[in-house]
């Protein structure tokens, strides 16, 4: 099964926690093992400490899920980058997460 890290702003978003939890909700009913960083780093923890124990993860993982807002964040940018440069899977959540189209009812 692939591992996937969910990827999105964290800082200044009060709601990340349910966002994250919807994100990684949606990846394993995909059939992937999301791992979310919302889910392993306690809310109050210094961001150098934060991104050290996210980064930690998302090396162990094979691709990135990117939620919408990721490009407004500092930390999700790095790790955007650093999953590219380590030649992961990127792209964005909805290519993870295909929903089939709702049959038109005629």
């Amino acid at each position: 099964m692939k591992r996937i890290y969910i990827c999105g702003k964290v800082t200044g978003d009060p709601n990340y926690q349910k966002k994250f939890l919807e994100a990684e909700e949606r990846l394993h009913l995909a059939g992937v093992w999301p791992v979310s960083p919302a889910s392993f780093i306690s809310k109050n923890t210094e961001w150098l400490k934060a991104m050290r124990l996210a980064i930690r993860e998302l090396v162990r993982c094979d691709g990135i899920a990117l939620l919408p807002d990721w490009k407004q964040s500092k930390g999700a940018k790095i790790e955007e980058r650093l999953a590219r440069d380590l030649g992961l899977e990127v792209k964005p959540i909805s290519q993870f997460v295909r929903v089939k189209p709702i049959d038109n009812p005629t």
